[in-house]
């Protein structure tokens, strides 16, 4: 194994950012296997609105077509480099805020990662989370892609991610970017929650009266499914919204995430509509971050 530069070295922020996207790409790989069916059940009711049933029937069916896990590739995909670049660039923004706040010297002095620093003050985290959410933005193209892929209405029109990106070629760059708004607005305030409140949340959870690295874990588990779940919640009609708005394709016009959620509330008879699916989201979410946080932590200690 090749040693990692000297810490104060000029490489040692290239080398600590690529060891952050491995740790962070590698632990969303680990999630999307484990809960893409659930995933799927979600997006059948967020879109469509119906019952858990109906939507559970509709699985069932993929199930036996071997359509149940039809699209997992832009999702691995998507989730590898977004979860990557959410903790690569989260580590950038913050050794940045750090560097404007307090002086090169002070920050190039200090080797460890963003996410290590656990002292640091709430701005420079919450703005540093910020910053990364919205970058993200730039992957729209892989979530919008999983969500066609993802919907029976489009199984036999999209047969491939290649012939779904083809397909969307002679609409223009615009076409891939559907729904990237409200990803915009989704992604950035659910990053700021997640990275000021994880060292809080883990803090909350008693310790064990040994060291164990099992119990550290599942506290790790746990503080990031709790605020993976809470998030999630929170910021749900923007995900219904991303997912009507990705749902429409070609000649269809370009709405706004307002005009997507006034649309929604009137075709489903009321703000409930925009929660279709929201419990079955929030017990995803407790898996997912649960697993990503877990994973990604016991990474960090060999890597």
């Amino acid at each position: 194994m090749v040693p990692p530069p000297p810490p104060h070295s000029i490489l040692w922020q290239h080398f600590r950012e690529s060891r952050e996207f491995t740790r962070g790409a590698l632990a969303a790989v680990v999630n999307v296997v484990i809960t893409y069916p659930l995933a799927k059940l979600i997006s059948r009711q967020a879109f469509e609105g119906l019952p858990v049933r109906a939507a559970w029937a509709t699985l069932m069916d993929d199930l036996r077509q071997q359509h149940l896990f039809r699209g997992i590739g832009p999702p691995l995909l998507q989730r590898a480099l977004a979860s990557g670049a959410m903790f690569a660039s989260y580590d950038f923004f913050f050794h940045a805020l750090r560097r404007a706040k307090y002086g090169a010297a002070v920050d190039a002095g200090d080797a460890r990662a963003a996410t290590d620093m656990h002292e640091e003050a709430w701005p420079v985290r919450v703005g540093a989370a910020f910053l990364a959410g919205s970058s993200e933005w730039l992957l729209t193209p892989l979530e919008r892609t999983q969500t066609l892929l993802q919907h029976r209405k489009y199984h036999t029109v999209f047969p491939s991610a290649r012939a779904t990106w083809a397909a969307m070629a002679p609409f223009g760059l615009r076409e891939f970017y559907r729904g990237g708004s409200a990803i915009l607005m989704r992604n950035g305030p659910a990053n700021a929650l997640y990275f000021s409140l994880r060292d809080v949340a883990h803090d909350a959870l008693p310790a064990s009266a040994a060291p164990s690295e099992a119990w550290d874990a599942a506290r790790h588990f746990v503080s990031g499914a709790v605020l993976g779940a809470g998030i999630s919640s929170l910021l749900y009609p923007l995900n219904t919204a991303k997912m009507v708005m990705q749902l429409e394709y070609g000649g269809a016009p370009h709405r706004s995430v307002a005009s997507t959620l006034v649309a929604v509330v009137k075709q489903r008879g009321g703000v409930k509509g925009l929660y279709a699916g929201a419990h079955l989201n929030a017990a995803r979410s407790l898996f997912s971050w649960g697993i990503v946080n877990a994973v990604y932590e016991a990474l960090g200690k060999h890597m």
